[in-house]
């Protein structure tokens, strides 16, 4: 499955734009930085960009990290250039990608490669490229003072007429080329991209120097960079390079919410910079009678983005899938237990597993249970079908049974079993069905006067002091709440 950033079905008629986010195994952090911040803008004002967008981490070669990295976020593609991955054969990678982009997305109208220290102003970037969108589009940060169109590759925007004519020819990255029709191969993309587009006479070249920052190596970039680091920063600027992880944390906070431009083209595909915003207002007023109601003035507390529902369509349930009235919710970071298994016999139950990043993949997971009644929760999926919430939840923690409760009460879930996989529970299932109520199970106690109850007593546990997580611990040492006292 494709990693593309959610969207609404009137939008599907934008035009697709592909970044390429060039970057190693020994750069998580600026991964994990990107994914929390201007990756996540683009998630959560989706619907308001002109264009449709996938982006993808573009990997040299894989290995373990990075394969378990894409497990949980599936938005890795490995071009396979070198076998160690080093700053090599950058004119290659670029080429890979162009030739990736050209038959996994050949409805894409731009096409970009980025470096993963770049921080991208999402509105203002997508403004600007939906303004000078054309075929035979070359956009970004020129190195030279004259007219050839040698843009850096830390950011570089091909139209889909330069990405075709590119991957139609033949690379060569060996000394007997031929100049005039092959592609010939550099250590750095930005010499190779030169080279290859020199023989056209059409490129519609746009070098924006005056809206990129580009701060580069040196004693005090730090400081330098500090200095682009406030609330304007993504004002009158697209982008930002060279950002380290922190820098990006910073920058998205200091340029949250965002701000859009104002429409600047008939299609109307930017809204105004106030349109997404919900406004809390402080009501300081007093009462001034029946007759005249509630006099207030309201004065802005903070500006809250809004997200339309309506942006997650695709967490609606496939009427395919099954559907079961009684479902067992469970996430494990162990084979099956005792405990699942058992559960998985149980013919009037649906089993649900809740995938965390320890949990054993899906295929060799599945394989020791038998019931088809058993659903598989990966974390993809929660991804893809609960953004939001997945993106609230951490890994590693029991919370994400959350995510199965929504999975299950979606599936026409009347009851929910929530359990442990090292807990056993010897249940009536016969007697306990859909169509019981709480009621039926409860004892009223009216000697004494409480809204909590253990219930665990009921349960034949032995310890005086055991109560179910989330019991409110100031009460478990007060009887009234013991069952057995009635």
């Amino acid at each position: 499955m494709e990693k593309q950033i959610v969207y609404n079905r009137d939008t599907e008629q934008k035009p697709l734009f592909v970044i390429g986010i060039l970057t190693t195994d020994n750069t998580a952090e600026r991964r994990a930085a990107q994914r929390k911040t201007w990756i996540s803008t683009m998630v959560q004002y989706a619907d308001q960009l002109p264009f449709r967008i996938v982006y993808k981490f573009v990997f040299d070669y894989p290995s373990n990290a990075s394969i378990h990295e894409n497990y949980m976020y599936d938005d890795i593609v490995y071009l396979n250039v070198t076998t160690h991955g080093w700053a090599v054969k950058f004119g290659e990678k670029l080429y890979k990608w162009l030739q990736y982009i050209h038959t996994n997305y050949p409805d894409a109208s731009i096409a970009a490669k980025m470096d993963d220290d770049v921080f991208l102003c999402i509105p203002q970037i997508t403004t600007r490229l939906h303004e000078l969108l054309t075929p035979t589009l070359l956009y970004g940060w020129r190195r030279t003072t004259s007219n050839a169109p040698e843009i850096d590759e830390m950011f570089v925007v091909l139209g889909i007429d330069l990405v075709k004519r590119i991957v139609e020819r033949k690379y060569c990255g060996k000394s007997n080329c031929e100049s005039h029709t092959d592609l010939i191969g550099h250590n750095f993309a930005h010499i190779a991209l030169y080279d290859w587009l020199s023989i056209y006479n059409d490129v519609d070249t746009h070098a924006d120097d005056k809206r990129i920052v580009m701060v580069w190596r040196r004693k005090d970039r730090e400081q330098v960079f500090a200095r682009y680091i406030n609330k304007d920063s993504c004002v009158d600027n697209v982008l930002l390079h060279k950002a380290l992880p922190l820098e990006m944390y910073k920058l998205h906070e200091q340029t949250s919410p965002v701000k859009f431009p104002q429409n600047i083209d008939p299609m109307n595909y930017i809204q105004t910079k106030d349109a997404h915003k919900k406004t809390v207002y402080d009501f300081n007023g007093t009462l001034a009678g029946a007759v005249t109601g509630s006099l207030f003035s309201g004065n802005v507390i903070r500006s809250i983005p809004v997200v339309p529902l309506k942006n997650y369509w695709s967490i609606t349930p496939n009427p395919n899938e099954k559907t079961c009235y009684n479902w067992a919710v469970v996430t494990t970071i162990f084979p099956p237990s005792k405990a699942v298994q058992y559960i998985n016999k149980l013919h009037d139950w649906c089993l649900l597993v809740v995938a965390d990043i320890k949990t054993p993949p899906k295929h060799i997971y599945l394989k020791h249970l038998s019931n088809q009644n058993t659903k598989y929760l990966t974390i993809v999926e929660q991804k893809h079908r609960y953004p939001m919430l997945a993106e609230a939840i951490p890994f590693n923690h029991f919370g994400r049974k959350n995510i199965g409760y929504i999975y299950a009460i979606q599936h026409k879930a009347k009851m929910i079993w929530d359990f442990d996989d090292d807990n056993i529970g010897i249940v009536d299932t016969m007697k306990y069905n859909s169509t019981s109520t709480a009621t039926d199970y409860a004892e009223v106690c009216t000697q004494y006067v409480t809204k909590i109850v253990n219930p665990y007593p009921y349960f034949g546990v032995n310890e005086t002091y055991t109560w179910p997580r989330g019991f409110p611990l100031q009460l478990i040492k007060d009887n009234r709440t013991i069952p057995k006292e009635c």
